[in-house]
């Protein structure tokens, strides 16, 4: 069974986070949704009270609480197959900015797992050269991202390139998810998924 690693922070943009999760382990992929410890002690602007909050609990980008199942520091050593990063703001700064993702990054090209980011997230992947000579997408202004100049930029929705997969928005999450699990399972698993859930 493959793997996916999905990394969250305050501020993601929930519809981006929990339809990949939704339609990955719908298609038998086993998900771990891992909270960045570092962000998630920090101010949510949600109205969970103090002695409510833990670490696994994360304030998306338009005030919706979710758990993850994971927080950064309980994981030593990685094991997955793919690596997902949800845009939104400011939770792809927190990405941006936080060395658990960076080491997760490192881990998947030096091992060659599949990046797949979406929206603004792409602008994480080009920071660190990863879409180098890649061809990429993102959410209209962040072709102008630090690095995104180093990658073909294409104005489209969903693009693979070898094992990177990029989205240009939340309104890609169900084909970006379906062509993560093209990869990770089969084309026929992504297309039953889509006639179930009625999306074509």
């Amino acid at each position: 069974m493959a793997k996916l690693m999905m990394t969250l922070s305050n501020g993601c943009e929930e519809i981006e986070a929990l339809t990949v999760v939704d339609m990955l382990r719908r298609s038998g992929v086993e998900v771990v949704t891992v909270a960045v410890e570092d962000e998630v002690r920090k101010s949510r602007g949600c109205e969970t009270s103090e002695d409510e909050i833990t670490d696994y609990l994360i304030c998306g980008s338009h005030n919706i609480e979710f758990f993850a199942d994971e927080v950064d520091y309980n994981i030593e050593e990685f094991d997955f197959d793919c690596i997902v990063l949800p845009g939104g703001l400011p939770g792809t700064n927190y990405l941006r900015e936080s060395s658990f993702v960076k080491r997760a990054l490192d881990y998947a090209v030096a091992n060659d797992k599949y990046i797949c980011a979406i929206c603004a997230a792409p602008s994480v992947l080009s920071f660190y050269g990863i879409t180098d000579g890649k061809k990429v997408t993102a959410y209209p202004g962040f072709e102008n991202s630090q690095g995104m100049e180093k990658a073909e930029f294409v104005p489209k929705s969903v693009i693979r390139d070898g094992k990177i997969i990029t989205a240009s928005g939340m309104g890609l999450a169900i084909p970006f998810s379906a062509e993560i699990i093209k990869v990770l399972v089969n084309e026929k698993k992504a297309e039953d998924i889509l006639q179930g859930i009625i999306y074509k």
